[in-house]
């Protein structure tokens, strides 16, 4: 397993959903996982690689380099730290039967080279928005074209919505697809006894990024502060908080109303979702929405925006609301019928979409099938 992103010393957040992905496979495969990470902590020459290994059921391997600004060098870096990952990992496996690289640039690339010289057939799982929103004519030409050679060459590619293959179709790829979604620790995320009270509590959870809209949650919470204050809102993530407090203080939203939480881990998600009412989910674009199916999962209705892979999620009206994209006013209607409607909603309805889609036993038999395949 070649990842592009994964949790480590430096971002350990980074990619847990590429981690669930990996882990769905309990002991059905033997697996070794490699990331190459650039860590801007390291002391020491700035050519220093460093290989580190965590076993747990089954062998990671990462592998960390110093921080550069020079792009040329931090390519040279890379190339040499997943060279020197790989040859770790051969000393403790005979033979690979197969590579699968988490999100083309850049472990799709060396899946190909290594692909390449140990003939070794390889699939790429995309989960990044590399080919949406003309991302891909941002690149130089020389990229574009490793990057139509290494999706050529895969046995599949697997993205994780529908919605994302049709993009990646676009640019004339001839390898087979076949979607395979991302995973919802169903045991973690799990519905919680609630009593019907007010204020009625409203969640969102997000690293924060611009497409996330963030700062649209906020104006609609402000426009519904203005008809009706039986409600709560909890915005929660990893990532510039202090901009969104300054932006709900300059808005004279109440700081009743409004709190914020910092950055959480998955435990802690999942148990603050079981004490919240409906999740909100206000993104421009998205590849999945890892979120939206633990908040299923918890038990919780949705407000989302029209984005076609939420769409493939939250397929009935039984699941939540769907709102048109940046539409703040559409926002803060749903939140009142959300509020009205709180009984319409049933928990074993939300839990099973997560369930019979999501959870670690389906896509573990997908994944299984395509190795299968190969």
């Amino acid at each position: 397993m070649l990842c592009s992103w994964y949790p480590n010393r430096v971002h350990p957040d980074l990619g847990i959903f590429i981690k669930r992905h990996i882990q769905c496979l309990d002991d059905a495969v033997n697996k070794s996982v490699m990331a190459v990470v650039e860590d801007p902590n390291m002391t020491g020459k700035w050519f220093e690689i460093v290989v580190e290994e965590e076993k747990k059921n089954n062998l990671h391997s990462l592998i960390y380099f110093r921080q550069t600004n020079f792009p040329f060098l931090k390519f040279f870096l890379k190339f040499i730290a997943y060279c020197k990952g790989y040859f770790f990992l051969r000393q403790k496996v005979e033979k690979f039967d197969l590579i699968h690289a988490h999100v083309f640039i850049d472990a799709g690339f060396y899946a190909w080279l290594i692909g390449f010289f140990s003939r070794t057939p390889y699939v790429v799982t995309e989960h990044s928005t590399l080919f949406m929103n003309n991302n891909l004519q941002s690149l130089p030409k020389s990229v574009r074209f490793l990057l139509k050679k290494v999706a050529n060459n895969s046995r599949f590619i697997l993205p994780v919505s529908n919605f994302l293959k049709e993009h990646i179709q676009k640019t004339t790829i001839n390898s087979p697809f076949l979607v395979i979604p991302n995973v919802v620790n169903t045991e973690l995320f799990i519905p919680k006894g609630r009593i019907a009270k007010l204020p009625y509590r409203f969640l969102h959870v997000s690293g924060f990024q611009d497409f996330k809209n963030v700062p649209g949650i906020l104006r609609a919470v402000k426009k519904l502060s203005a008809v009706r204050t039986d409600f709560r809102m909890t915005i929660a993530g990893d990532g510039k908080i202090q901009p969104l407090r300054e932006l709900a203080e300059s808005l004279n939203i109440s700081s009743s109303l409004v709190r914020f939480k910092g950055r959480m881990n998955e435990k802690e998600v999942a148990t603050t979702m079981q004490n919240h009412d409906c999740f909100v989910f206000f993104s421009n674009y998205e590849t999945f929405g890892v979120v939206l199916i633990e908040a299923l999962a918890s038990g919780l209705p949705v407000i989302a925006t029209q984005v076609p892979c939420i769409m493939d999620i939250v397929n009935s009206e039984n699941l939540g609301k769907l709102i048109p994209i940046q539409d703040e006013t559409d926002l803060a209607n749903a939140m009142t019928e959300m509020i009205d409607q709180r009984d319409f909603y049933q928990t074993t309805t939300l839990r099973k979409r997560a369930v019979d889609h999501y959870s670690k036993e389906v896509v573990k038999k997908q994944l299984l099938e395509v190795y299968d395949k190969i």
